[in-house]
């Protein structure tokens, strides 16, 4: 638990599963907030979209870092309601800005490594980025209201993380991992793009990326944060299928690859951080 806070550490987007993972390891020093009621008592019903709303949640709480999940993340999601997507992810990312500048809060970023161009090979966080849907267009927006933040001097501190594909005990059985666990667990998958290279990131590493960043990063950052390991399709199917030990089949239907950069994880590791491999993540989500 981390303890050298003054404050409280505020995670937007709580209810989300990456949000709920970070509050859960920052305990006690965290406080969430989510445009949705819950259950949970440390959660707390906030629309960032509302101007007046947030900023008396601001006043009302001593907050001294915010860490922003908040967002349509559904690229699907977001090409269906392109004016919602934009509301929230530009927007509303737009009045946390502002209110964190207002009370001196440091502020962390959730972006992602789909904002890189899939036909470059190896990318770090100088590499080009691109939008290819909202979801992509509205990050690169966001990103680029912090860097304004930030060369204004209206931000002490703004971290921008680019995160990997993440998996853990995900609810959302439409992800990848639960797909094919799933298929497997009926008896066989079939794949197409088998080839297809994922860099997946264990849920449970972003919280241990962010401490790392409140500890050791200054000024403005960008960070990728990502496992470092490229494992294709039909090699993360055949490891689920070994550890399910029920005979299930792994079926290619074609070995074509979709390109996904190789992403660079040397500057979040300069900071200390060690990524858990696949096959250790696995055996701590599942008992088999």
């Amino acid at each position: 638990m981390v303890t050298f806070f003054m404050g409280k550490i505020l995670v937007v987007g709580a209810n989300g599963f990456i949000g709920g993972e970070v509050l859960s390891y920052f305990g006690e020093r965290a406080i969430g907030i989510s445009n949705i009621v819950s259950k949970e008592k440390n959660i707390l019903k906030v629309d960032i979209t509302k101007k007046e709303e947030l900023e008396m949640f601001f006043e009302e709480n001593d907050i001294s870092s915010c860490v922003d999940f908040a967002g349509v993340s559904l690229s699907r999601v977001c090409e269906e309601n392109k004016a919602l997507a934009y509301q929230v992810n530009v927007l509303g990312q737009k009045n946390l800005l502002n209110v964190c500048s207002k009370q001196g809060v440091d502020y962390y970023y959730s972006s992602t490594v789909r904002l890189y161009d899939s036909d470059i090979g190896e990318v770090d966080e100088n590499s080009e980025i691109k939008k290819s849907n909202c979801y992509t267009e509205t990050k690169i927006l966001a990103e680029k209201q912090i860097k304004e933040f930030f060369k204004e001097g209206k931000l002490k501190k703004a971290v921008i993380f680019r995160f990997s594909n993440t998996f853990g005990k995900d609810p959302n059985k439409e992800r990848l991992i639960p797909t094919i666990i799933s298929a497997l667990k009926n008896g066989s998958i079939e794949l197409t793009n088998a080839n297809t290279k994922f860099d997946l990131l264990y849920v449970r590493d972003i919280p241990k990326a962010i401490e790392l960043a409140m500890r050791n990063a200054n000024g403005f950052g960008i960070f990728n944060v990502a496992s470092g390991e490229q494992l294709t399709m039909k090699e993360i199917a055949q490891r689920i299928s070994r550890k399910l030990q029920n005979n299930s089949k792994v079926i290619i239907k074609d070995e074509n690859e979709l390109l996904h950069p190789k992403i660079s994880i040397g500057k979040i590791a300069s900071l200390g951080f060690v990524p858990t491999k696949f096959e250790k993540a696995f055996d701590e989500i599942f008992d088999f």
